[in-house]
C-alpha cells in the first residue's frame, strides 16, 4: 500500500482545532457548504479494498459538530464527522484566507475562523 503524506494539509487543520471551519466542496458541478466547529483531525487508512469505488482507502475526517448547506437544504453533519477522501492525486495550497484541497474527485476551499 502506497504511503500519501498529507502531513501539511492535516497539520493546517490541526491548527484550527477549537475554532470554525467553513468548507465549500466543488463536485462535479455542486457546490456544497459545511460549517463545523473542529474537535479533532484524524487521518483513516482502509486496510482492505472496498467493492463500492466511492468508498476511499484514504480519508481525513474532520470530527465536530457541523451544519450542511447544499442548496436550499440545511442539515446536521452526519455523525459529527466531515470527511475528506483522498488518493495520491491530492494536492494543497495555503494562502492568508485558508487552505485549498484538490482531490481527483472535488476540491475543498476551508476557512478557519
Amino acid at each position: 500500500m502506497m504511503e500519501i503524506n498529507v502531513g501539511p494539509i492535516t497539520n493546517w487543520l490541526e491548527s484550527c482545532v477549537g475554532r470554525t471551519l467553513n468548507i465549500t466542496k466543488e463536485e462535479t458541478g455542486d457546490e456544497d457548504r459545511i460549517k463545523l466547529q473542529l474537535d479533532k483531525v484524524v487521518v483513516s487508512v482502509r486496510n482492505e479494498s472496498h467493492p463500492d469505488d466511492y468508498v476511499a482507502e484514504h480519508s481525513i475526517l474532520l470530527q465536530g459538530q457541523g451544519t450542511m448547506y447544499g442548496g436550499e437544504e440545511v442539515a446536521p453533519l452526519p455523525r459529527n464527522v466531515y470527511e475528506i477522501p483522498y488518493d495520491e492525486t491530492i494536492t494543497h495550497e495555503n494562502d492568508d484566507t485558508g487552505i485549498r484541497i484538490s482531490t481527483d474527485r472535488a476540491v475543498y476551499r476551508i476557512e478557519c475562523e
